[in-house]
């Protein structure tokens, strides 16, 4: 029969704690992610997500620079984070990151619809960095066909698979609505 009480040889410490914390983050984080299959993605997986979010809409944008727009990252109080200037309009960009679960899915959270005009979804996924996008009206599009997809306080939740197959987003060869754009990849 098992003891109700507790027993000194049961109780706990803050060591025991991180000890059995860390294994849990080691084994899941190197079962996906490790240096030897891109080291990008190792060290944006090893990030805490508000640090890759940061990370990674800067390296947007200045991938975004060297493609010969003219961009820039905002500061923090700017609802979007990378404003383009294209031929006198500003074109707001958010810029949304997942990392793989271990479920075999990337959550991209907090989507506000009303703040961007074109949200840019990084997938760091064990193999490289994937970045897609969609333009305001297909994100309305997307969230519109899944017939249980509510906002929440913070906005929209779209998850989707390792294979990113339920969610039709432009890659490489670039299209986006409200600026005149040729096929490049990013």
């Amino acid at each position: 029969m098992l003891a109700t009480t507790t027993t000194p040889e049961m109780e706990f410490s803050v060591d025991d704690l991180e000890q059995a914390h860390s294994s849990i983050n080691n084994e899941t984080k190197q079962s996906a992610y490790c240096p030897t299959k891109n080291m990008v993605t190792y060290k944006l997986s090893k990030m805490k997500r508000q640090e890759r979010g940061v990370t990674i809409e800067h390296m947007i944008c200045n991938k975004l620079l060297a493609m010969g727009y003219d961009a820039e990252v905002t500061n923090v109080t700017s609802p979007c984070d990378i404003i383009v200037y294209d031929n006198g309009r500003k074109i707001r960009c958010e810029v949304k990151s997942s990392c793989l679960t271990n479920t075999n899915r990337y959550n991209f959270q907090n989507i506000k619809t009303e703040v961007f005009d074109i949200c840019f979804f990084a997938f760091v996924k064990p193999d490289g960095l994937d970045v897609r996008f969609l333009d305001n009206a297909e994100v309305g599009e997307y969230l519109y066909s899944i017939s249980n997809q509510t906002r929440g306080n913070n906005g929209y939740s779209i998850g989707t698979n390792g294979m990113c197959e339920n969610l039709m987003m432009a890659q490489n060869g670039i299209r986006m609505r409200g600026m005149e754009y040729v096929e490049r990849g990013i």
